[in-house]
């Protein structure tokens, strides 16, 4: 930001800059990295020109499989790119990638989506489409897993490096007042010209979307979103949204990092991540950690024949099952019997007829000694575990997530 950039009028949106494409790959300074496509549709719509609209201007280096945008945001020649995947392992070869290139980036940006949490240290709110701007990275799942914790590494050796001293300067002068204002009064303006773009449906959902409960409220009900089954009068109130139209705000601070999700009971209601689509993924990432054959248990069970017709009712009938079936009390109830008398499919009718209509929670999983994925006792609890919170997503607090993160797909079954 230099001088000129600190003036009091707003710059209109299409804003003076480059009008040709730069002759090689050595004069681009500036690459942006965004992880989902909705991430770089936002960044693409601000694009003051489009070098690559006749295809990319460029030869690639060898062996850089990236693929890349081209284009001027401002003074500034830009480059995109996409993550194929999420994850660090993707974020470096990227980034490999760009730098073999484009060996003159100074700047590079991840921009994207991120959850954030409810106030900053000084108790100022953050909100539902607030900006967050990084003067650092925590690299949150590195470390040791206890049997009864997880210990993140955070000596220097083990930490990400810092920013560049010029970054850390920039940093530090956005932070001030004037800066910060232009900041605020440009972010404004950009906002405005995104929603200004029909085909990108960019619009703020609303207050009844940021909801935040008490830290020690709990999510009642399976898979229903809050406005459906949770009580408002354990919302936290919070001023920003008392205004008519809340604006966004920019905020700095630290950021954290890592391959694995976290969900923790304070930040939000977690119906916003039943509700909202761009944020399912982070849920479904901690469902695929735990058992990466997603629906696979279901074409298991089916792989039993269906009972004929009058047989299993002997067993539903059964003073013992009636019993263990009406009790509400814990209970174990043991079905055995010689190899081939029917136990899959007895078993295989219970679920689908009968237990899967009651109000419980129903598991299940159906060992195969000859088939990978339901031979081990580590497969089936894995399974298990999946279906109790596929069903019951806000048993994923904070410490069951931070004992799956620490776990890491052991195959040990007494660390898991």
């Amino acid at each position: 930001m230099t001088d000129d950039d600190l003036s009091s009028d707003r710059r209109p949106y299409r804003r003076s800059g480059p009008n040709q494409c730069p002759s090689t790959c050595d004069q681009l300074h500036v690459a942006v990295i965004c992880a989902l496509p909705l991430e770089a549709d936002a960044v693409h719509a601000l694009f003051d020109h489009h070098w690559d609209d006749d295809g990319f201007p460029y030869v690639k280096a060898p062996g850089d499989q990236n693929v890349y945008s081209v284009g001027a945001i401002g003074r500034h020649n830009v480059v995109l790119t996409w993550l194929p995947g999420m994850g660090m392992a993707n974020s470096a070869v990227v980034a490999a990638g760009c730098r073999s290139t484009f060996p003159n980036i100074r700047l590079a940006l991840i921009v994207g989506i991120c959850g954030g949490v409810p106030s900053t240290p000084d108790g100022g709110e953050i909100v539902l489409g607030d900006v967050i701007i990084s003067d650092g990275l925590v690299l949150y799942d590195f470390g040791r897993q206890n049997p009864e914790h997880f210990v993140r590494k955070d000596i220097l050796l083990d930490s990400l490096a810092r920013p560049s001293p010029e970054i850390r300067a920039l940093s530090a002068k956005l932070k001030s007042l004037r800066p910060q204002k232009i900041l605020q009064s440009q972010v404004a303006e950009y906002l405005d010209a995104l929603q200004s773009q029909p085909e990108l449906q960019a619009k703020y959902p609303g207050k009844d979307f940021d909801k935040l409960f008490e830290p020690a409220y709990r999510h009642v009900s399976d898979g229903k979103p809050c406005d459906e089954c949770c009580r408002d009068e354990h919302l936290e109130p919070r001023v920003r949204l008392q205004q008519s139209a809340p604006q966004p705000v920019v905020h700095f601070g630290l950021i954290a990092t890592g391959n694995t999700v976290s969900f923790y009971r304070s930040i939000s209601d977690f119906g916003l991540l039943i509700n909202l689509p761009e944020l399912q993924e982070y849920q479904r990432s901690v469902l695929h950690f735990l058992y990466p054959f997603g629906s696979e248990f279901e074409v298991q069970k089916d792989r039993n024949p269906e009972r004929i017709a009058g047989t299993c009712e002997w067993f539903i009938n059964h003073e013992r099952f009636q019993h263990w079936q009406g009790t509400e009390c814990s209970s174990l109830l043991w079905v055995s019997a010689d190899p081939g008398r029917g136990k899959s499919v007895l078993a295989k009718y219970l679920v689908d007829s009968i237990i899967s209509k009651s109000n419980s929670t129903t598991c299940f999983f159906f060992f195969k000694d000859a088939l990978q994925g339901q031979s081990e006792v580590t497969d089936a609890l894995r399974c298990l575990l999946y279906q109790i919170f596929h069903q019951k997503p806000t048993l994923l607090s904070n410490d069951v997530a931070m004992e799956i993160e620490g776990v890491r797909k052991s195959q040990n079954f007494r660390d898991l």
